[in-house]
């Protein structure tokens, strides 16, 4: 025994166990960073590569165990695994040809014509393979060597020259979008890939026909040079993966960074116009308080906008007026708002085009337009709609030193306006242009915080239930397989273990439901809380109390007592799964200028510095700080064995101090 493993050694077989590993890191690591990539085109064809590298590894370690001499295995059993290898290599092979042109055809949209010529190969392929195996003289090992050397030439090259083809075409892209770092590691993957298709597709050598007989220097010497491109190819792989996703928390920061920056202009923009209020007197800073108070409203973006042409047409002494915005996409500005504009009228309003009409002229020129009498005006207008509006007066909206709409205050007569009338108006369009900017940035970046809490649903289901899932369907088959051996004792051992998984993974799905449910309540943070603690206490027999010592929660923002509230779920779900505690407190406190809170249990503790052993714990732990940093707290935990845990956030907020609850 000891000789085969050193002859083993000496083989080839290392040299496929390593190249399996290989294969078996890449389909792992693809699999667990395709989450953070599904917003690129790369990343949707991403599980296609990571079948690939895991299918690839079942057919190499199987190649491993063929050839390792020393271990004589039935006829029967060694038939079943060449069948099985051969078939992990047209398997993989066809997932390899998919993720190609699947990518390819993504990028180049005129190579779509290539899916037609991958059924005509498949066909082609099968004729092939029906011709070897319909020769009766040809022995089993010969026409396992025979479809491995076709499956290289047919399927296996071709896709990886697609492969290598549609990573040089993602290198371009990447560049025109100024990702150079991870162009250069998709040319890597390309160079590599490509020289794997010569090694292993066009200098394709099944390794089984010479079982038996001693294998040249040369053979082994292709051999490693094929393993060496697998652990290349998996490596830049890796990086492409990190490289974006480091590109989607950059995007994320930068769309919060520019809604920030909305946020100052926004202030600077008030600045001026209470400036011009100390100036104009009464009645104007009376205008300018009802348009701020209209913008700084939690309504929607058309409400406000409502809010602010009535009040201006009415503090202005005009009639009617209407809102656009210019759409982001195209030249065209729509209606969004109105006020006493007649439905036919508006139906002709409804669209404007960059340059037509009035609002087309102020937006095209991004200047104010004052017209005394519309039907006298050389720009076309709406026939008849001179009959309403007579008198105009447009102000283009501004933002970052751009347009981003129209808004136009008109009477059916003529209307003298003042010079502080008119720049008091461009001051309001310039504030509605702001607010109109900042909902904008505030829907992008509400968009990308709903993907990054997404991801983190998606990693805490793979780490918790799925695979409590995956133990209960182990011991389900185990048990299966001791029923059929007549083990009945064994069988029923496995049946209560059975059970209590189904009951961990139970408990698992209903407490994420209600803690999802309590997250999304708007009830407000305290009684959603209190909710969750008795539903946890009556549920799990735990004894929850909850202090709140001096502290108003009410000055906690929407953000944060969301990801507190989702910091105390999971530290409670810890206590529950690994404290086999009695009793848990949570206590809130000033402290600083934040609010601190505090996580006690009585249970049996643990040493810290090995949470790593523990994967669903430090996969918690890391979760809570990363939702604690989010919102720019801190989070810290202190235990020992048999001293309980107690987990400590502070929180930055304006707690008001009060009676205690």
């Amino acid at each position: 025994m000891m000789g085969s493993v050193l002859d083993w050694l000496g083989d080839a077989g290392l040299l496929f166990f390593i190249n399996g590993l290989a294969f078996f890191a890449l389909g792992l690591s693809v699999a667990l960073e395709a989450h953070s990539t599904h917003w690129t085109l790369m990343g949707k064809r991403l599980p296609l590569l990571a079948a690939w590298g895991l299918v690839a590894s079942l057919g190499n370690w199987l190649q491993m165990f063929l050839i390792l001499r020393g271990f004589a295995l039935p006829p029967d059993a060694a038939l079943v695994l060449d069948t099985v290898r051969l078939l992990c290599l047209v398997l993989s092979s066809l997932l390899l040809v998919q993720f190609g042109l699947q990518l390819l055809v993504a990028h180049r949209p005129g190579y779509a014509w290539l899916r037609t010529g991958f059924w005509v190969l498949a066909a082609v392929f099968l004729g092939v393979v029906a011709t070897i195996l319909s020769r009766s003289q040809a022995s089993h090992g010969d026409a396992v060597a025979m479809v491995e050397t076709w499956t290289r030439n047919l399927i296996y090259a071709p896709g990886l020259a697609l492969t290598s083809f549609a990573f040089l075409t993602q290198r371009s892209v990447l560049q025109k979008i100024k990702l150079h770092s991870v162009a250069r590691d998709c040319l890597g993957a390309a160079i590599v890939i490509g020289l794997k298709m010569v090694l292993s597709g066009l200098m394709a050598v099944p390794i089984l026909s010479i079982v038996g007989a001693p294998r040249p220097a040369w053979l082994l010497a292709l051999q490693v040079l094929r393993t060496l491109t697998t652990v290349a190819f998996a490596f830049f792989v890796v990086r492409i993966l990190r490289g974006f996703e480091s590109e989607r928390r950059q995007r994320l920061d930068s769309a919060i960074q520019d809604q920030l920056r909305a946020k100052e202009e926004a202030l600077a923009v008030q600045g001026k116009v209470c400036a011009e209020i100390e100036r104009w007197g009464a009645s104007m800073a009376n205008m300018v308080q009802t348009v701020s108070s209209a913008i700084s409203q939690t309504a929607s973006l058309e409400e406000t906008l409502q809010t602010v042409l009535r009040e201006t047409i009415r503090l202005i002494g005009l009639k009617s007026g209407a809102v656009f915005l210019l759409d982001e996409q195209e030249p065209v500005l729509r209606l969004v708002a109105q006020e006493a504009l007649p439905e036919w009228l508006c139906d002709h309003l409804r669209e404007v085009r960059v340059g037509d009409g009035l609002a087309g002229w102020v937006a095209g020129e991004e200047k104010v337009l004052v017209v005394e009498d519309t039907a006298q005006d050389p720009r076309p207008f709406i026939p008849r709609g001179e009959e309403v509006v007579k008198f105009y007066v447009g102000v283009p909206l501004r933002a970052r030193g751009k347009v981003v709409g129209v808004m136009h205050v008109s009477g059916p007569e003529r209307h003298e306006l003042s010079a502080e009338q008119i720049a008091l108006l461009v001051a309001a369009g310039q504030q509605l242009g702001v607010a109109i900017e900042n909902s904008r940035l505030y829907e992008r970046v509400r968009s990308l915080a709903t993907a990054e809490e997404r991801n983190r649903v998606a990693r805490s289901i793979h780490d918790s239930l799925c695979q409590l899932l995956g133990y209960l369907n182990l011991k389900a088959a185990s048990a299966e397989h001791l029923l059929a051996n007549g083990q009945t004792e064994r069988a029923q051992e496995e049946l209560v273990e059975v059970k209590r998984i189904a009951q961990d993974a139970y408990a698992d799905a209903r407490e994420a439901i209600f803690s999802l449910r309590t997250t999304a309540s708007e009830v407000g943070f305290l009684p959603a809380l209190r909710a969750y603690l008795d539903e946890f206490q009556a549920h799990y027999r735990l004894k929850t109390e909850l202090i709140l010592d001096g502290v108003s929660l009410a000055d906690l923002g929407a953000d944060a007592s969301m990801q507190v509230s989702c910091i105390i779920q999971e530290a409670l779900t810890n206590v529950r799964k690994h404290a086999s505690a009695t009793r848990v407190c949570l206590r809130f406190e000033p402290c600083g200028s934040g609010v601190q809170v505090s996580i006690d249990d009585d249970g049996r503790g643990f040493d810290p510095e090995q949470t790593a052993q523990t994967r669903g714990l430090h996969f918690g732990l890391s979760v809570m700080r990363e939702r604690a940093t989010s919102i720019g707290g801190k989070l810290t935990l202190s235990s020992g064995p048999g001293e309980g845990t107690r987990v400590l956030l502070w929180v930055p907020g304006r707690g008001r101090v009060i009676e205690n609850e």
